[in-house]
């Protein structure tokens, strides 16, 4: 996965300081508690 298929990308830490498994996995993780957010908010 690339930075730019992130939709988090901003959120995630820049691609050239890290390397891109730890990239992603810090992306699905945000986008994992967002979702989690979301459907807290939603009920």
């Amino acid at each position: 996965i690339s930075a730019n298929e992130c939709e988090l990308d901003d959120l995630c830490p820049a691609i050239d300081t890290i390397d891109e498994e730890e990239f992603e996995e810090k992306c699905l993780i945000i986008l994992k508690i967002l979702e989690e957010l979301k459907l807290n908010i939603n009920e």
